[in-house]
């Protein structure tokens, strides 16, 4: 999957996502979370219509305060 031209306002990294009609947000479970009960920081997959990866997102705890989410 190449890198698309876009308009310079579109943040670099993201110019792929302007492109899309729809995208969908699958969670990744972490089966230690399951089984322990502890929360942990999740991890998602950014998928097109066509069911395919395009992106990953991962949340970054930052001493239990702020969930910042890593692309």
């Amino acid at each position: 999957m190449g890198k698309p031209q876009m308009a310079n306002d579109c943040p670099d990294g993201l110019q792929y996502l302007a492109l899309l009609n729809k995208i969908i947000i699958k969670e990744k479970i972490s089966m230690t979370e399951v089984l322990t009960g502890w929360e942990m920081n999740n991890k998602y997959q950014v998928l097109n219509d066509a069911n395919q990866q395009v992106y990953f997102a991962a949340e970054s705890t930052f001493f239990e305060v702020f969930r910042i989410f890593l692309i």
